[in-house]
């Protein structure tokens, strides 16, 4: 996947799927997040994937955010796997 595919795909979350969540980064400190503080760390990270010029590390953000959005029930593996193509 190129970076400009990567960049495409986390623009979209972050319209779509992460639409009305804030975006912000969160350092919790050691606790474990809920869902919104989650979701709104993975709409922060796409909006930073959109900035990125390093092919690797914005792959590795953006499989970060399709995690969160498994977990929280808001896309599917087989969705982002279609995403993914």
């Amino acid at each position: 996947m190129t970076l400009e595919q990567v960049k495409l795909i986390a623009v979209t979350y972050q319209d779509t799927t992460l639409g009305m969540v804030l975006g912000k980064r969160y350092t919790l400190n050691g606790q474990l997040p809920d869902n919104d503080h989650a979701l709104a760390h993975a709409k922060w990270m796409c909006e930073e994937i959109a900035l990125m010029d390093n092919p690797g590390k914005a792959m590795r953000w953006l499989c970060f955010v399709q995690g969160v959005l498994w977990m929280t029930g808001r896309r599917t593996i087989d969705e982002m796997r279609d995403d993914n193509r």
